[in-house]
C-alpha cells in the first residue's frame, strides 16, 4: 500500500541529496562516485557489524567449511576490484530457498541457498555478488541514512554522531533509525539498485568473469517471476523489475574492454551446487522480528459508473470521480480521496491500496526547471518514502492536460503489508507554485479495471492557472 505522507517541502539542502554522479566517460564505462555521506567509513564498518550480528539472529547460516571458503573466494576475488576493495568484506549463505541476497554497510553480504540453486554457472552468481559488493563499496547503506538524517535531525543531532566516543548507535537508536535487513539503510532508491548493477558488472568484467552472466541471472528471474512467484517475494520487495535492469547492464557491457578468454564456469561452482543438493531441504521460512504480518487486502467495490464533481475548496482545480469514492484527508492544496475500504492507517500514517492524492510539489529549482526535472524530483521523493517502488522502465510518456503539458509514469511494487503487487500511476503538470501531480493507486490484479477510470479523470480535469 502507497505511504500517503508524501514530503511536499525540500530545502536547498535536498540538492545536496543525489546519491551518485553518473558520466560517462570518455574512455568507456560509466564513472561513479559515492553520495554525500555523514559516516565515516570506519562507521560503516562499525554498523554493519552490529547490522549483522543482530540480523543473524533470525537467519538460518550454512556453517559449511567449502561453501563458505569459495562463497568467500570469489566474492572477495570480485571485491578487490570494486569502487571500494579496503573494505572487510565477509560473504555468508543462508540456508533458504528463497532467491536473494542483500549486503549492510561495510562489506557483510549474505547469499541465499536458492539463489546459487538457480544460477546456471559461476558468472551469474558473480555478478549477483557484483551486484551486492557495489552497494557496500558505494556506501548507498549510509548515504540512505544520512539523506534521511539532513531531512529530519537537527544539525547538533547529526554533529554527534562523529564523535570518537561511538555513541552513533544511541543517536541512531533516539531518531528511530533501526540496523536491521528492513532498516532504513537497506531501502535504496532505484537510482542506488541502478548505479550497483553497473558498478556491480564492472567489478565482475574486471576480474575476469563474462560480465554477461548479469544479463542472463536477471532474464531467468523474470521467468521465474511468473512461474514460481513466491521463491522472489523478498526479492522483488527490494529489488527493481529484472527486465528494467537487464537492458541497462547490456548498454553498460558495450563500454566495457572486450575480454578474450572471460570465466563463466568453474568446477568449484557445480561442485557446491550438487553439495546443495544433496542437503536437506531448507526449513519453512520464519516470520522475522521486525516484519509485518502480511494483511489481507480489505475488499473494495469497485469504481461506480456514475460521476460527481469534486473541486477543490480554494477553486484550484476540479475533475469528477465515481460517485462511491469519498474524501478522506483536504488539507491545503491537497487531497486524498478512496472507495471504502481503499486506505487503512496507521498511527499518524494513512496507506492506500485503492484511490488517489492530488497535491503541489515544491520544486527545488537548482536541481532543474524543466517539466522533466521537477517530475524526477518527485519520483524520487515518492520512492524514498515508499522504496518498494520502481519505475516501469518506457512506461514514461508525455500528453497534454488542459492545455499544458503533463507527464504520466507508471511505477510498481511488491506492497509491505500486503506482499501483493501494485501499480502507482503518476501524472504531473507544471504550475507556477511547484509541480501539480495525481498520484492513482491500485492492486496490479485491479489495474485493468482502475486504469480507465482514472483516465477519465485526468481527462475531466481542470486548474485554475
Amino acid at each position: 500500500m502507497l505511504l500517503a505522507s508524501l514530503r511536499k517541502k525540500w530545502t536547498y539542502c535536498a540538492g545536496l541529496l543525489g546519491l551518485m554522479v553518473l558520466l560517462d566517460s570518455v574512455s568507456g564505462q560509466t564513472q561513479l562516485r559515492p553520495g554525500m555521506n555523514f559516516f565515516s567509513v570506519k562507521q560503516d564498518v562499525e554498523i554493519g557489524r552490529e547490522a549483522s550480528r543482530e540480523t543473524e539472529k533470525q537467519l538460518d547460516l550454512l556453517h559449511d567449511s567449502d561453501a563458505k571458503s569459495y562463497l568467500n573466494d570469489l566474492g572477495k576475488s570480485v571485491a578487490k576490484h570494486s569502487k571500494n576493495p579496503d573494505l572487510p568484506y565477509e560473504f555468508k549463505l543462508v540456508n533458504s530457498k528463497e532467491i536473494n541476497a542483500f549486503a549492510f554497510p561495510g562489506g557483510f553480504i549474505y547469499v541465499n541457498r536458492g539463489l546459487i540453486e538457480a544460477a546456471d554457472n559461476e558468472s551469474e552468481l558473480a555478478g549477483v555478488l557484483g551486484h551486492e559488493i557495489s552497494h557496500a563499496a558505494l556506501r548507498h547503506g549510509t548515504n540512505q541514512m544520512s539523506k534521511q538524517l539532513l531531512i529530519t535531525a537537527p544539525l547538533s543531532i547529526i554533529g554527534g554522531l562523529f564523535g570518537e566516543g561511538g555513541g552513533w548507535k544511541e543517536q541512531l537508536a533516539a531518531l528511530g533509525i533501526s540496523l536491521g535487513v528492513n532498516g532504513l539503510m537497506m531501502k535504496y532508491s532505484r537510482n542506488a539498485e541502478s548505479q550497483a548493477d553497473l558498478a556491480g558488472v564492472q567489478a565482475v568484467q574486471a576480474s575476469n568473469i563474462d560480465p554477461e552472466g548479469m544479463m542472463t541471472f536477471f532474464k531467468k528471474l523474470e521467468g521465474l517471476r511468473k512461474t514460481q512467484p513466491g521463491m522472489l517475494e523478498s526479492f522483488f520487495a527490494s529489488h527493481p523489475a529484472p527486465q528494467d535492469r537487464e537492458r541497462t547492464v547490456g548498454e553498460e557491457i558495450v563500454k566495457l574492454p572486450l575480454l578474450k578468454n572471460p570465466q563463466k564456469e568453474s568446477q568449484e561452482f557445480h561442485k557446491l551446487k550438487a553439495k546443495l543438493a544433496s542437503m536437506p531441504a531448507p526449513p519453512a521460512p520464519k516470520q522475522q522480528v521486525n516484519q509485518p504480518v502480511p494483511e489481507q487486502p480489505q475488499k473494495v467495490p469497485e469504481p461506480s459508473s456514475r460521476s460527481v464533481a469534486f473541486e477543490q475548496r480554494d477553486g484550484l482545480y476540479q475533475f469528477e470521480i465515481p460517485d462511491n469514492w469519498r474524501v478522506v484527508s483536504e488539507s491545503g492544496a491537497g487531497v486524498t480521496i478512496v472507495p471504502p475500504g481503499g486506505a487503512r492507517s496507521y498511527g499518524d500514517q494513512t496507506q492506500i491500496s485503492h484511490g488517489m492524492m492530488v497535491n503541489l510539489f515544491e520544486v527545488n529549482t537548482s536541481r532543474g526547471s524543466r517539466l522533466e526535472d521537477a517530475t524526477d524530483q518527485f519520483l524520487d521523493n515518492l520512492q524514498h518514502g515508499n522504496p518498494h517502488l520502481h519505475v516501469v522502465r518506457g512506461s514514461q510518456a508525455k500528453f497534454n492536460l488542459s492545455g499544458q503539458k503533463a507527464i504520466r509514469t507508471l511505477l510498481t511494487g511488491i506492497a509491505p503489508r500486503t506482499n501483493q503487487w501494485e501499480n502507482v500511476w503518476v501524472v504531473t503538470r507544471g504550475h507556477p507554485d511547484g509541480l501539480f501531480y495525481f498520484v492513482f493507486v491500485s492492486p496490479e490484479s485491479d489495474f485493468h479495471t482502475y486504469k480507465p477510470m482514472f483516465d477519465r479523470i485526468v481527462k475531466s480535469a481542470r486548474f485554475s492557472r
